[in-house]
């Protein structure tokens, strides 16, 4: 519900997307096999510009309940799993459940995370209206001229809001807005 607040409430920023590390396992000679995962907003490929070796990245709506079984994967896995890039069009098991393999990213675009599958986090009224998980990472895309000191500002104020409305499970929280070339590469020059 938080992500849906701050989509609402920050008018510096063009589009938002966000990411959510997800617990996944995938069979490996009939014995499970935890691979890092992320569950992601539908855009998030394009917001952080990762780069793909071959296939799609989400399309609008494979983020809806029943649509969101598709999954990119990194080089790395799917060279173990199905011999490089023959596993765009291949069936991927994670959590007990088929997933579409629809692309395949780079080794260099990694970021935000060491996941190794990700899928889209389905769009549900759940996730519109909780406000226990704490755990996203939101990466925003700002509207022409509009400076990171707006951005933070707008932040602020958003969350200072949210906090107000919801002591009980808000009451020191924060969110820190950096430029992403700045947490990627830990410089912003």
């Amino acid at each position: 519900a938080d992500y849906t607040d701050f989509r609402t409430r920050l008018s510096g920023i063009a589009e938002l997307g966000f990411a959510e590390p997800w617990d996944a396992t995938i069979p490996r000679d009939g014995e499970p096999e935890f691979v890092d995962a992320a569950r992601v907003s539908a855009n998030w490929l394009q917001l952080v510009g990762a780069e793909l070796k071959a296939g799609r990245a989400f399309l609008p709506g494979e983020d809806a309940p029943g649509k969101n079984k598709v999954a990119v994967l990194t080089e790395g896995l799917a060279q173990r799993r199905f011999g490089g890039m023959s596993a765009v069009g291949r069936t991927i098991r994670l959590n007990r459940e088929d997933y579409l393999v629809v692309g395949l990213l780079k080794s260099t675009s990694r970021y935000p995370t060491l996941a190794q599958v990700l899928v889209p986090h389905p769009s549900t009224v759940d996730f519109a209206h909780d406000r226990s998980g704490f755990r996203l990472m939101v990466v925003g895309l700002p509207k022409p001229g509009v400076s990171l000191a707006r951005l933070r500002a707008e932040t602020e104020a958003a969350q200072a809001a949210i906090v107000a409305a919801h002591p009980n499970t808000h009451a020191g929280r924060s969110m820190l807005v950096v430029a992403l070339r700045e947490r990627v590469t830990g410089t912003n020059d």
